[in-house]
């Protein structure tokens, strides 16, 4: 019996032992909790703010006139149909597609004035020879030219209207592609321009040279073609665009 009245008390101790530890770890718990509670010091600078995304927007009018392949530089826009047809295309007469293209947006811009041949007939196709930019040759230049060669050293050459056909995209020379500034009048245009950081204008050019030694086979031959001014961001993007970067530009309106 009495060693069974000693194990019995030995439990009950333990017992005891076990629920001081519980409580102890519960005021433990409870001064931890009281303890991140308590107050400290602090302080804020807040900041409000907005930005607008700029905009990249070029605008102007294109038109084609003509030279009579023997008064120099005098173009004109007498002899055509209407729809920009020119009729009686003579042997030493150029075609001129020109206007001046304003960026109205704050970004600068990659532009390029790109030809693209839609139809050529066979023999004329090759001794149409096609220029673009703002750089391109005179009159006179042009008929002080008595070879291919020549004529393909001249400035802003791309392609004769065959070549241009066969690549069957817009073709343009690196020569050509400009960078222009954004608008001056812009909240904070970006000024990058090639020839002034001011210029936000270009003065986009195409001259189609009828080669005046074509000779009989291009009687009643015809060519259509379109010429679009075409302008890529250029912060950003600081090195000539590829073909197939311009192959990509869209036109939109700011917002869409």
């Amino acid at each position: 019996m009495a060693t069974t009245t000693t194990r019995h008390h030995r439990r009950r101790g333990t017992t005891r032992y076990k629920g001081a530890l519980a409580a102890g770890a519960l005021v433990a718990s409870a001064a931890l909790v009281i303890g991140t509670s308590a107050a400290f010091f602090s302080d804020a600078v807040s900041f409000s703010g907005s930005a607008t995304v700029g905009t990249l927007d070029i605008s102007g009018q294109l038109s084609v006139s003509h030279t009579d392949g023997i008064t120099v530089d005098n173009f004109v826009t007498t002899g055509m149909s209407g729809n920009n047809t020119v009729d009686n295309l003579d042997p030493g007469d150029v075609l001129k597609v020109a206007g001046t293209i304003t960026n109205e947006g704050g970004m600068s811009a990659w532009i390029r004035t790109a030809v693209s041949v839609s139809s050529v007939d066979t023999a004329i196709g090759q001794d149409l020879y096609v220029y673009a930019g703002e750089d391109v040759p005179t009159q006179a230049q042009l008929l002080a030219a008595d070879t291919p060669a020549q004529l393909a050293d001249l400035p802003g050459y791309v392609d004769t209207a065959s070549g241009i056909a066969a690549g069957n995209s817009p073709a343009t020379s690196d020569s050509a592609v400009k960078v222009v500034s954004g608008d001056p009048d812009d909240t904070a245009p970006q000024e990058d321009g090639t020839d002034s950081p001011s210029a936000n204008t270009y003065n986009a050019t195409v001259l189609v040279y009828f080669d005046r030694d074509s000779g009989n086979r291009d009687q009643d031959e015809q060519v259509a073609l379109t010429v679009v001014v075409q302008a890529l961001q250029y912060r950003n993007h600081t090195t000539v665009p590829t073909t197939a970067e311009w192959a990509n530009v869209q036109q939109v309106s700011a917002g869409s």
